[in-house]
C-alpha cells in the first residue's frame, strides 16, 4: 500500500513539473516574463544629394522574454520587434558573429529585472555604421 502512495505521489510531481511553461532549473528562467524595452537603432549612410547623414529611430516596445531556439538562447519579443540572443550562466551576451575591429556586440542582464544591449558595426575606410542600443526593464 505504502509503495502504491509514493508511486501515486511521484507521478503526480511529475505532471506538476511536465505542466509548467519553465523549465526546471533553467538558468535562463529568471529572466522569462514582461518587459518593457526601448530601442535606439542608429546609422550614418551616404546619400549622393545630401553627403553623410544620421537616422536616428527610437522606439519603445512592450513584450516578453521566452526561450529561444537554441540551449542557451532567450528570445525578445513585441509587438514589431523580434531579437534572439545566446547568453552564459551569469546573463552576458555571447556575441554570435566577430566581424573583426570594426564590430562591437556586448551587454546582458543587471539582476534579473534590466537588460542592456549595444551592437555597432563599422565599414572600413568608410563614415557609414550601424548601431542599435537595447535597454529592457522587467514588468
Amino acid at each position: 500500500m505504502k509503495n502504491k502512495i509514493s508511486t501515486l505521489f511521484l507521478i503526480l510531481i511529475l505532471l506538476v513539473f511536465i505542466s509548467c511553461e519553465k523549465i526546471i532549473f533553467d538558468f535562463r528562467n529568471k529572466y522569462l516574463g514582461n518587459w518593457e524595452f526601448d530601442v535606439s537603432d542608429r546609422h550614418e549612410v551616404y546619400n549622393t544629394a545630401q553627403g553623410f547623414h544620421d537616422t536616428i529611430i527610437l522606439s519603445i516596445y512592450h513584450g516578453k522574454i521566452s526561450y529561444g531556439s537554441k540551449h542557451s538562447a532567450i528570445k525578445f519579443q513585441g509587438e514589431g520587434f523580434s531579437q534572439e540572443f545566446s547568453i552564459d550562466k551569469d546573463g552576458v551576451i555571447i556575441p554570435e558573429n566577430d566581424y573583426g575591429p570594426n564590430y562591437s556586440e556586448s551587454g546582458g542582464f543587471e539582476g534579473n529585472k534590466v537588460f542592456r544591449y549595444h551592437y555597432y558595426h563599422h565599414w572600413g575606410a568608410t563614415r557609414q555604421y550601424v548601431a542599435t542600443d537595447i535597454e529592457g526593464v522587467k514588468e
